[in-house]
């Protein structure tokens, strides 16, 4: 080791020159050589001139290199160490495939973050992991930014948000969900150290704290320090760092769901809550993993504040149309910089939930459903209610925004029928399509209170009776069928069938028997074409997509018959009889499950086509739909006693 030490110190330059020294470095350099190295790096002069070329060299002898990776922090041209950490930080690879020269046992072997401690920290070779080398050149880079004194820093400071910003993405796609948060914790806490801000760093979950590289105030001078930034080079600065938050936060809850709709809906309405069963906040309070989220959330609202980030600007963001900026050119004034639309989202609906969810004294955003959430609506939602591209977390806190709104009766003004339309719609297809039950649910909870929310009953009647006409959604019109039955409730059971807000002497629209003569065709169609004429696995698989809805419509009609003291205001004896409910609906279902009985039995053409198993279920089914077409025909009975009566 002496010999290497001899001949490293032997080139110091003026005797060598700088390259000629850094080749010589190069090839002698070793963790037992570090302790020297740092010796020679207080040379402000040396590592002025050196530094930056340093930095690839000592990466991958951390963590020994550490307080020579300060050093060069410290004393470095800033400017050329800053391209050289992001250049850095732009190599670092997250994929977890193993090479093909390193075996299972190898990786399992390679160190984390959280192996780096202070306590554990030896002389090794082993091979410093992605997350912790990220970490260190964070912690360099919030050394290196300050001390760049030039009339435009934001040259400088665009390129590390952008390094900062690629890599912690391809991060978030390969790290566990616990490395995923330290990570976030880290940037977090970078940007809070270069915008300057004083408010107090929270204490870190884990290790990263103990691989920074604390800030030291001797750090050297720019060398090539030349004016002071403009008031406008400041705006610009702090618009870099507004925008960096909200793709940061876009990043972190894309990875990582945070629930907000069923959270919001157990504050709303904690009387839905299953007893026996936790509700999902208290799974969030109560599971680590879930809870360092929300904290983690709870540190990037802060820092959006603290970067005086408005409600305005984010609504601004999410109603306006996308902008796409020019990565080709540096930004030269704020205007030209671009919120995430997505982490705008993200962030305006985390400070809907800090008061809700957590209690927290915030300002809460002050936005309406029309045009408000209607926009926002229609630009994150509209297009991909029928491909399925808006992700989960989008969707939820799209949702989100809505019952938040409806929650503070913050209606807005009423909006056009066509775009009311569009909104219900959208969300009525979510409720119907997407593969989450969650969310599932939380969008027909959303869509069913802006129906019934809406001040005009035309407008409920008309988007009833489309989805009944046209959607091709049997479960959503199966939903029809409950906004139908949740409208005539409403309309009825307040004084004489009036509004609370209205006249009491004025009847409402869903307390006469107009809505249901428009309707009952579409409830009650002619089923003998669908369910007996064509061949019989073909009228089976017709019943098999309707079910839901023949049995919405059945629970309904068994509704109305029982409720004696709407049959005089809505005319139930008349609409029974116009309409001939028996001889369309429920003789040619009976017919039907009787039929698909014998197709389902030893020896029938269904039994083959849908298995054991499949037999079951059907026969289950069948037995579900002539139970409910029983209790109809029941209550028709006691129609016709009461009516000869």
């Amino acid at each position: 080791m002496a010999s290497r030490i001899d001949a490293i110190r032997a080139s110091l330059p003026p005797k060598a020159d700088h390259l000629t020294f850094l080749t010589i470095l190069s090839y002698n350099l070793s963790p037992t050589i570090l302790p020297d190295l740092h010796d020679i790096l207080q040379d402000p002069e040396l590592t002025t001139q050196i530094g930056w070329d340093l930095i690839p060299t000592l990466i991958p002898l951390l963590p020994e290199s550490r307080q020579c990776l300060r050093d060069v922090a410290l004393l470095g041209n800033p400017r050329e160490c800053v391209l050289k950490a992001t250049e850095s930080l732009r190599e670092l690879q997250f994929d977890p495939e193993a090479p093909d020269d390193e075996s299972e046992d190898e990786l399992r072997e390679k160190p984390r973050a959280s192996d780096y401690r202070a306590d554990k920290i030896e002389t090794s070779s082993a091979k410093p992991s992605p997350l912790f080398v990220f970490t260190t050149l964070l912690s360099l880079l919030a050394t290196l930014q300050p001390r760049i004194k030039t009339a435009r820093p934001s040259r400088f400071l665009s390129s590390t948000l952008r390094a900062v910003l690629s890599t912690y993405n391809d991060a978030t796609r390969h790290l566990s969900s616990a490395d995923v948060d330290e990570l976030t914790s880290g940037v977090s806490r970078f940007v809070k150290s270069i915008s300057g801000k004083k408010r107090p760093h929270l204490p870190p979950r884990r290790s990263t704290q103990e691989a920074s590289l604390p800030k030291d105030p001797e750090a050297a001078p720019d060398p090539e320090a030349s004016g002071a930034p403009s008031s406008g080079e400041l705006a610009l600065q702090k618009r870099l760092l507004q925008a960096f938050v909200t793709h940061l936060v876009e990043d972190a809850v894309q990875s990582h769901p945070l629930e907000w709709s069923v959270r919001f809906d157990e504050k709303f309405r904690p009387e839905k809550i299953v007893r026996g069963r936790p509700s999902v906040n208290d799974t969030f309070a109560k599971d680590s993993v879930l809870h360092a989220r929300d904290s983690i959330i709870g540190q990037l609202l802060a820092l959006a504040q603290d970067l005086d980030l408005p409600n305005l600007e984010l609504l601004k963001t999410l109603t306006q149309p996308e902008s796409e900026p020019n990565e080709d050119e540096e930004p030269s004034k704020p205007e030209d910089i671009p919120l995430s639309r997505v982490g705008a989202l993200f962030l305006l609906t985390a400070r809907c939930a800090s008061p809700i969810l957590f209690g927290s004294p915030a300002s809460s955003p002050d936005f309406k459903i029309c045009p408000d959430h209607v926009s926002i609506t229609a630009s994150f939602l509209a297009a991909e209610s029928e491909t399925g591209a808006a992700t989960d977390s989008v969707l939820d806190a799209v949702i989100a925004l809505g019952l938040y709104a409806y929650s503070r009766d913050s209606i807005g003004s009423t909006p056009d029928d066509e775009l009311f339309h569009n909104y219900l719609q959208t969300l009525s297809l979510i409720s119907a399509t997407n593969p989450s039950p969650t969310l599932r649910y939380a969008a027909h909870l959303l869509c069913s209170t802006a129906l019934h929310a809406h001040p005009v009953d035309t407008t409920h009647l008309n988007f009833i009776r489309d989805t009944l006409e046209h959607c091709p959604f049997e479960n959503l019109k199966g939903s029809a069928v409950g906004w139908l039955k949740d409208e005539i409730i409403s309309a009825n059971t307040s004084s004489d069938g009036a509004r609370q807000k209205g006249d009491e002497d004025e009847e409402t629209f869903f307390s006469s028997p107009t809505p249901l003569r428009i309707l009952f065709p579409l409830l009650f169609p002619s089923l003998t074409p669908v369910l007996l004429t064509p061949p019989l696995s073909t009228s089976y698989q017709t019943l098999k997509a309707s079910l839901t809805f023949y049995l919405s419509v059945l629970n309904f009609y068994r509704f109305l018959l029982l409720s004696t003291h709407l049959h005089d205001k809505l005319d139930i004896p008349s609409l029974h009889g116009d309409h001939d409910i028996e001889g369309n609906f429920l003789s040619p279902v009976r017919d039907a499950t009787k039929r698909f009985r014998e197709g389902l039995g030893e020896g029938g053409e269904l039994r083959d086509e849908e298995g054991e198993e499949g037999v079951k279920v059907a026969l289950a089914e069948l037995d579900l739909l002539d139970h409910a077409v029983g209790q109809v025909e029941d209550a028709v009975k006691e129609l016709r006693h009461r009516s000869s009566g």
